[in-house]
């Protein structure tokens, strides 16, 4: 219980640094702007040809190639700063140890990535509000930008994906595409976490970037085969047909992925101070080893 009420007051501590963070408010504007301005072109047909559209937009962003990208982007700027030390850094790592320390900013590494994700769904809604229309099914609206060249002719920057009209119904797509992007945000969070940390340098942050562009060069240059270990593309609900299949790259799949990568990235981002530490005694006695027999040999 002690353990858990450390890393509780060091993620609320954290928590607090970036409610009030110029870098994080601004990221957060920016992609805000981004996504409403993405979305306005649905409110604009919607209001052209007098129907109302269903609040359904954000399972076809993050299936779509560029706004999936542009999404990630943000997370990876959201976590560079990883592993979040600052002036009270030593204090609060005596006080609370380095288990807890790394446990509290695991936390709140999942904790800021289902903000960031319910962020991005409220911003795709805000312009579809003045003609909004609940229901369970997709609607006409969706329905249309999805099977008609309507989405050319109001200059939609995104895809209508038709195969998510078919397959799911817009709650399910819904449900599952917030899961899986949460997943996601989160598996590339705590990566940067874990090597920002292990390395001192941001390696982690690279990494991560690096995962974000696996998806398109996979579609370019790889075997589907490959796709079994890229986050981005397991975060998307269109990337469970076709071909992929025969490569076992299915919903089922990409749940398993996530969490047992998440729960081991987890145990891993806890210890990791603790690995730190353990290199640098090895090293130190390595180092005073090779003293001791330099000055013998001499």
């Amino acid at each position: 219980m002690a353990l858990i009420h450390k890393i509780w007051r060091v993620f609320v501590y954290q928590l607090r640094r970036s409610v009030i963070s110029t870098r994080i408010v601004m990221l957060f504007i920016m992609v805000g702007i981004y996504i409403y301005s993405t979305i306005q072109p649905v409110a604009d047909f919607s209001a052209a040809v007098g129907i109302a559209a269903g609040p359904w937009a954000f399972p076809h962003l993050v299936n779509d190639y560029i706004c999936q990208l542009v999404i990630m982007a943000g997370v990876v700027f959201l976590f560079c700063d990883a592993p979040f030390t600052g002036e009270s850094h030593m204090y609060i790592v005596s006080r609370s140890g380095r288990v807890a320390w790394s446990g509290g900013h695991a936390l709140y590494i999942i904790v800021m990535s289902l903000i960031y994700v319910m962020f991005i769904i409220l911003s795709g809604t805000l312009p579809l509000l003045s003609n909004l229309e609940w229901g369970a099914n997709w609607g006409k609206i969706w329905g249309t930008l999805a099977r008609t060249d309507a989405s050319q002719q109001f200059g939609l920057q995104f895809t209508v994906n038709d195969y998510l009209i078919g397959a799911f119904t817009p709650a399910k797509a819904m449900l599952l595409s917030f899961l899986l992007e949460w997943a996601c945000v989160s598996w590339l969070g705590l990566v940067t976490y874990l090597f920002n940390t292990l390395t001192k340098k941001m390696t982690g942050t690279f990494i991560s970037a690096a995962f974000i562009l696996l998806d398109i060069m996979i579609a370019n240059e790889w075997t589907p085969g490959a796709y079994a270990f890229s986050p981005i593309t397991l975060a998307q609900l269109r990337a469970f047909t076709g071909r992929n299949l025969t490569y076992g790259i299915t919903l089922n799949y990409a749940v398993r992925f996530f969490i047992i990568t998440i729960l081991v990235l987890i145990v891993l981002c806890m210890f990791s101070g603790n690995i730190e530490k353990y290199k640098t005694v090895i090293s130190r006695r390595f180092s005073n080893k090779k003293r001791r027999k330099e000055n013998y040999n001499g």
